[in-house]
């Protein structure tokens, strides 16, 4: 995550739903697809019925027949499990003759081909009865806790002979697709299938549990999109999510989602390398692959890494330009902000981790640094640092200092610095500073980006508001940026961010 932004242009440069879930509910005979058991195991006469079991795989020529036979008198075990809840000693015997049954599934599903259009679909019926197992199984656990043991053991015997039988069936991205389309079919409210999957990351192999990880992340996002959610329901998903950022598989999927988001969404912005010279690209990409071989570094590290390369000011420039404007768009959009560490002095004299975090309180961008640690008039400029407002680059001796920008320079002579304190020209394009806008020959309109003439929500704290039913003003700060405020029906009101983060206005929220 940390690199994202820098990956965003090495990747340039190399290559040049759900629907709402079903409340959880009773698993009945109906969702394991078999009828209501009537001979038990506890009666004389079961033998028979396990006989007519073995005469109906004798007489199925079809291996993916026989296949979904042994899945269906797996089922039908496990309900016969559920009928003898009742007894700690009959239950017990009930599920050892189910979980045997799953590894005679799994010995006969072995048999079939991997990824054929039969054993995709045998897959997608396997997936649901995992759901549905599980969940008749916690039902069971509810009516006999004295075997609560044996139930836990037998879960877990369950879970891993068919998540085992399931890779088996289809590659890993085949049972991820699996999965997402048995979630809608599978009749288990989102705790249960989060719970499932989250056991299922432990058994699944290495190259597999990115695929279960993408699978959970949509789901806790579909959800937590959901308005209807309670207090309840949304902290167990914060907690869900919280326990799946800390993996390293959640964070390159995030990193990998970035990245093709980001180059889809900003090809505008990402053409401008084309000013890059063939020398300068040819640095950049060795440096992008020095940096993608490694282990993760932090973002500052390779920043300064970035400047301290021998490519030119130019290329410099638009790197950075670059990374400030997608940074900047992500946070117009109200997504979140990258964790980056680039920091910044805002214009209120205090330190952001980066230009968005910044945006996305409605704070401008000083200079780029930690507060008080730009550079000076006649200081010699270090490399990754910038000249304090009202002060420019120029080199002197073969050294770069810092000098008050002279109100009576030519345009045509000034050498502008990488500062983001943006300012709209006439012509309705932004600049990253007056001293571009001046270099272009283009008045200034307004200080602070272009903005567009109609008010467009498109961000999660305006959504919120209106969605609580309340109205929101967009306002101007004394720099030309805007920030929006939801007000309340009292006449009372929030920082649209602040009310949506809970900081303020707790009370108004429904």
């Amino acid at each position: 995550m940390k690199k994202i932004l820098f990956l965003v242009l090495v990747t340039i440069l190399m290559f040049s739903s759900f629907s709402v879930f079903a409340e959880e509910a009773t698993i009945t005979a109906e969702d394991l697809n078999v009828s209501e058991p009537t001979v038990l195991p506890t009666n004389p006469f079961y033998f028979l019925k396990e006989f007519g079991r073995e005469i109906q795989m004798l007489i199925t020529l079809d291996p993916t027949k026989k296949a979904e036979i042994k899945l269906k008198i797996a089922s039908e075990k496990l309900l016969e499990a559920d009928k003898l809840s009742g007894s700690k000693e009959d239950l017990e015997k009930a599920l050892s003759n189910y979980t045997n049954s799953l590894n005679s599934l799994r010995e006969y599903a072995s048999t079939l081909k991997q990824d054929s259009e039969s054993s995709n679909i045998f897959l997608k019926k396997i997936t649901i009865q995992t759901f549905n197992q599980q969940k008749l199984l916690d039902q069971i656990a509810d009516k006999q806790a004295e075997s609560s043991q044996k139930i836990f053991e037998s879960k877990e015997k369950a879970l891993n002979s068919l998540t085992n039988t399931s890779l088996g069936l289809g590659s890993s991205e085949k049972v991820r697709d699996a999965i997402e389309e048995a979630i809608n079919s599978a009749k288990t409210g989102t705790p249960n299938v989060l719970d499932v999957l989250k056991r299922v990351e432990g058994i699944v192999p290495e190259q597999a549990k990115k695929a279960i990880i993408e699978v959970e992340n949509k789901i806790i996002a579909k959800r937590l999109s959901e308005t209807n959610l309670t207090e309840e329901e949304k902290n167990k998903l914060d907690e869900y999510l919280s326990e799946l950022k800390t993996k390293s598989e959640y964070k390159d999927l995030i990193s990998e989602e970035y990245i093709q988001k980001l180059v889809a969404e900003n090809q505008d912005i990402l053409n401008s390398l084309g000013n890059i010279s063939e020398e300068d690209k040819a640095k950049l990409l060795e440096y992008g692959k020095s940096v993608l071989s490694g282990e993760d570094v932090d973002y500052e590290d390779i920043l300064n890494g970035l400047f301290s390369l021998g490519i030119s000011s130019d290329a410099k420039r638009i790197v950075d330009e670059i990374q400030s404007q997608i940074a900047n768009r992500y946070s117009d959009g109200g997504i979140t902000c990258l964790e980056v560490v680039n920091p910044v002095c805002g214009t209120d004299n205090k330190d952001y981790n980066n230009i968005c975090e910044a945006k996305k309180v409605g704070v401008g961008v000083a200079y780029r640094g930690k507060c008080g640690t730009c550079i000076g008039e006649g200081k010699i400029v270090a490399i990754g640092k910038v000249c304090c407002p009202g002060y420019e680059s120029i080199l002197k001796d073969g050294q770069k200092i810092c000098q008050k920008i002279s109100e009576t320079d030519d345009s045509n002579n000034v050498v502008c610095v990488t500062l983001w304190d943006p300012v709209c020209g006439e012509n309705g394009k932004t600049y990253s500073n007056e001293c571009y806008s001046k270099a272009a020959g283009i008045s200034i309109k307004y200080k602070g980006e272009c903005q567009k003439e109609t008010l467009q929500i498109a961000n999660p704290a305006s959504t919120f508001c209106v969605q609580q039913g309340y109205k929101i003003e967009i306002r101007n700060n004394e720099d030309g940026s805007q920030y929006g405020v939801c007000v309340f029906s009292d006449g009372k009101e929030c920082e649209e961010w602040k009310f949506y983060n809970k900081e303020c206005g707790t009370g108004y929220r429904k």
